[in-house]
């Protein structure tokens, strides 16, 4: 069983990568994946329990997270017995970095666990985005993007042999 865990600042938007995955599990029941949590990144610890109570009945938990509990909360999936991979969107709002993208707490996560193929990224912001996310992880480790709008966010899971190799074995 391969479970994922999605990093997300746009609650929305992780439950919306949460159902694509669902969807794919589904569709290919033999990859044997699900979807386990989505870690709502947010700095407002009261906000973010307030939001999250707005989504009952799910398959999986979601869970708040933020700088103070960034690494104990994901050393728990990466660190854990069971296979997890866990995605991640680039830009997390109010992480700290001040702009300076490699200082993002994803990045500095990530950082020493890349060897592994546990961690995958993506961003929705844009090319530009997208080739410095590539410079700063790797280009095989980002996932492109489908579709994305305030509701809806859609990545090109199937279309990435390695990540597919990933969650499929």
């Amino acid at each position: 069983m391969c479970n994922v865990v999605i990093v997300e600042d746009r609650l929305e938007s992780g439950i919306s990568l949460a159902r694509q995955f669902q969807e794919i599990a589904g569709k290919h029941s033999d990859w044997n994946v699900s979807v386990e949590s989505v870690c709502y990144f947010q700095k407002n610890e009261k906000l973010a329990k307030e939001e999250i109570g707005k989504y009952i009945d799910l398959s999986y938990e979601i869970i708040p997270l933020s700088l103070w509990n960034f690494n104990e909360q994901l050393d728990k999936y990466y660190f854990a017995d069971e296979k997890y991979v866990i995605v991640f969107d680039f830009l997390l709002d109010d992480d700290g970095s001040e702009g300076r993208m490699e200082e993002r707490v994803n990045i500095r996560y990530a950082k020493n666990k890349m060897s592994e193929n546990k961690i995958w990224f993506y961003t929705a912001r844009g090319i530009t985005t997208e080739r410095i996310l590539k410079e700063l992880v790797g280009e095989d480790h980002v996932l492109g993007v489908a579709e994305s709008n305030s509701k809806c966010l859609r990545l090109n899971i199937e279309e990435n042999k390695d990540f597919v190799k990933l969650i499929s074995d």
